[in-house]
């Protein structure tokens, strides 16, 4: 996941971005399924963080280990998957009848309204 932080600005190799207040944004870099070791975890474990909004319009593969992991996000409560969601992704998802879990929004100023 890239742009992991809370309300932090940055550039560099992270490739952070701004986000407001307590939440948490991310992307799954075309050619990955997996986000960056410990980036969802650091999320995971901040209770201040009320958003964790995931970019898969870029997602080219989707497993059964991207499909956990999303799943894994989403028992919290904070997950919203910004979209529009790649065919691939939708696979999976009709696959398992998964889709219907997730809460996809068109921009990642949606997700932090909700």
């Amino acid at each position: 996941m890239r742009g992991v932080g809370r309300g932090a600005a940055g550039g560099g190799p992270a490739g952070r971005g701004r986000c407001p207040g307590d939440h948490v944004r991310g992307r799954v870099r075309p050619g990955h399924h997996r986000p960056a070791p410990g980036a969802t975890d650091a999320a995971l474990a901040d209770p201040a963080v009320r958003r964790i909004a995931l970019d898969v319009t870029g997602v080219e593969f989707a497993d059964s280990t991207f499909l956990n992991l999303l799943l894994r996000l989403r028992r919290t409560g904070r997950l919203v998957l910004i979209g529009p969601t790649p065919h691939r992704l939708n696979r999976v998802f009709d696959l398992t009848q998964a889709g219907d879990l997730f809460q996809v929004v068109a921009h990642a100023q949606d997700a932090y309204q909700l």
